[in-house]
């Protein structure tokens, strides 16, 4: 389950639209609003694959302007996020790494200590698995084999990895922020 936090340019019918969200796609499952203009819904991570044409449904039958950003869950950093996401635009949906990426090409940095404090407890040897992981294709089998390692020793650093952060690796958004995060940090 992920999370997507959505801003409104204009208040609507809060009900109504709930309703509407509930009922355009089933892989979401709740809605809550926390201002007349803010909120989030809950869904499948599949349903960023299609959050571009919600969006832009939305756009066409309420006539205002949204803003989503996807997140693994509700923490500093993706509230952080949320308030630096593009809001120009009619429509759009972002994941954190989206708009990390964007901060980065803005030379802004700003977001790296929210980054820094999801990772806090992870030490070296489990992030070099988890990059490990993502660049053979998430091969259990050939990471251990590249870090020298029994492959039940990868899945206790993979699980105790999960545990500590709460990130989900094998979603796709995830991953890239995981690895920007990992590139960062060896910028240092």
């Amino acid at each position: 389950m992920k999370y997507y936090l959505f801003h409104l340019s204009e208040p609507l019918n809060q009900e109504e639209f709930k309703g509407y969200l509930l009922s355009i796609d089933s892989q979401i499952k709740s809605v809550k609003f926390n201002s007349k203009l803010d909120g989030y819904f809950i869904g499948n991570s599949e349903l960023s694959t299609t959050l571009n044409f919600i969006a832009e449904a939305i756009t066409g039958d309420f006539n205002v302007s949204i803003s989503i950003l996807s997140s693994y869950e509700l923490n500093d950093l993706s509230s952080y996020l949320f308030r630096h996401c593009t809001k120009k635009e009619r429509a759009s949906y972002k994941s954190l790494a989206d708009t990390i990426l964007d901060l980065i090409l803005k030379n802004d940095y700003s977001f790296l200590p929210f980054l820094t404090n999801i990772f806090k407890d992870v030490n070296d040897s489990i992030l070099l698995s988890i990059e490990t992981y993502v660049r053979t294709g998430f091969n259990a089998t050939l990471t251990a084999k590249k870090l020298f390692i029994h492959r039940n020793s990868f899945y206790y650093r993979m699980n105790d990895f999960f545990s500590k952060t709460r990130i989900d690796i094998h979603d796709y958004e995830n991953s890239q922020l995981v690895m920007f995060y990992i590139k960062l940090k060896n910028m240092e």
